[in-house]
């Protein structure tokens, strides 16, 4: 692994480093093995250095890397609500 290219960087915010404690320290970085041509994926923190990287097979998500929750689309058949703000000062 002595080739690697990184080639995007993602921080993961509320993420905590398994080593130091530390929070909103982590990146994970998407890397390329020159020699071998592997991509790898590892996680990495800036304030102490713990690395631990592993692959993503067929492009299913990597252990560790959470995915954010999709939204929910909006949809017509959910009932609305109007809500009214009240002003506490209108009512004295």
């Amino acid at each position: 692994m002595s080739n690697l290219e990184i080639l995007r960087k993602r921080f993961i915010a509320g993420a905590v480093c398994p080593q130091c404690s530390e929070l909103d320290r982590i990146v994970v970085e998407f890397a390329r093995d020159s020699s071998s041509e592997e991509e790898l994926n590892r996680r990495r923190c800036v304030a102490c250095g713990f690395v631990d990287e592993f692959s993503s097979v067929d492009g299913a998500p990597a252990r560790g890397v959470p995915k954010g929750r999709p939204e929910r689309p909006a949809s017509e058949d959910v009932d609305s609500v109007k809500v009214r703000i009240l002003d506490p000062k209108d009512s004295l």
